[in-house]
């Protein structure tokens, strides 16, 4: 297996997709990354699958029975849903609250 190295900038951040299969080294990344990512997961359709993932990792960590677990499964359930369902539309500025 090769390995490399890379010298981390200071624009520079290093993404992964969460569960450790896979990570990126972005250059130059501008001060708004966390939004790049967000719109990065909404033009690929995968934002609610990626979130249902997270919250099933958390609730991997409790207890079987508890109720925090119980909740969270709900709400995976409800996201895979909106997954296959739904798309994500961006509002136009006027009709932001």
């Amino acid at each position: 297996m090769k390995s490399a190295m890379y010298m981390i900038g200071p624009n520079d951040v290093i993404t992964t997709d969460g569960l450790g299969v896979f990570g990126r080294l972005l250059h130059d990344v501008p001060a708004d990354a966390e939004n790049m990512h967000l719109r990065a997961l909404v033009a690929s359709g995968d934002y609610f699958a990626t979130l249902a993932a997270c919250l099933e990792q958390i609730a991997a960590a409790l207890p079987e029975t508890s109720a925090e677990q119980f909740q969270l499964q709900g709400a995976v359930g409800q996201l895979l849903t909106l997954q296959h369902d739904y798309v994500i539309t961006k509002r136009s500025t006027s009709t932001r609250p």
